[in-house]
């Protein structure tokens, strides 16, 4: 259907289509839009980037988010990291990096745009909970360890999803911590991510 739909407009059409943006930056990201929020779609550049921040070690502020249409959450903090520093914490809500608004942003261009900041210094506009003022925090990058637990999340009411990246010596910590913030006992069901799991 999708190839019948795109040979009529591309015959139709008045101007040139390019396949990459048609694809790219039309189709999927509008196919993603029925899926869960935490779907998202990485082009090649994109996903050299997405594995470069799950190295080990990577240059950055020291934070695990949550990327959804418009809104980017901080799960977690690294300790000693810059995010953490400089008093960003599990919670609050990024609402600007370096002065560009991030509500009308798709999820792709988060992504982008959060890969692109973490080369450099950049000053975040910042919402804490409960907290209606804003905080100005200037983060400058640096070199640290990711966690090998880097992503949890609750995927329905009292269902847990968690990403386990490497198998390391404080691994089962980080797991029991994890579990601890989405409900502990309260969960109903719990599901462990080990398809990038590598042995530390």
């Amino acid at each position: 259907t999708f190839t019948d739909v795109f040979v009529a407009v591309n015959g139709e059409a008045a101007d040139p289509i390019s396949l990459d943006q048609a694809i790219y930056e039309g189709a999927l990201p509008s196919m993603l839009r029925t899926l869960d929020p935490h779907s998202a779609f990485f082009d090649p550049d994109r996903f050299v980037q997405l594995q470069e921040m799950q190295r080990g070690e990577s240059k950055g502020f020291g934070t695990i988010v949550s990327i959804v249409p418009g809104r980017v959450i901080v799960l977690q903090t690294i300790d000693g990291a810059p995010a953490a520093k400089a008093g960003l914490a599990a919670g609050d809500e990024i609402l600007a990096i370096n002065n560009i608004p991030l509500g009308r942003l798709e999820p792709e261009q988060l992504i982008q745009l959060l890969s692109a900041a973490r080369q450099q210094t950049a000053v975040l506009d910042v919402r804490k909970p409960g907290n209606v003022r804003l905080f100005r925090l200037t983060l400058t990058p640096a070199l640290v360890d990711s966690p090998s637990v880097d992503r949890t999340f609750l995927i329905a009411p009292s269902i847990g999803y968690l990403r386990v990246t490497s198998v390391e010596e404080p691994t089962g910590k980080l797991l029991k911590e994890a579990v601890e913030k989405l409900g502990g006992e309260n969960l109903k069901g719990l599901i462990i991510d080990l398809r990038e799991a590598r042995r530390g």
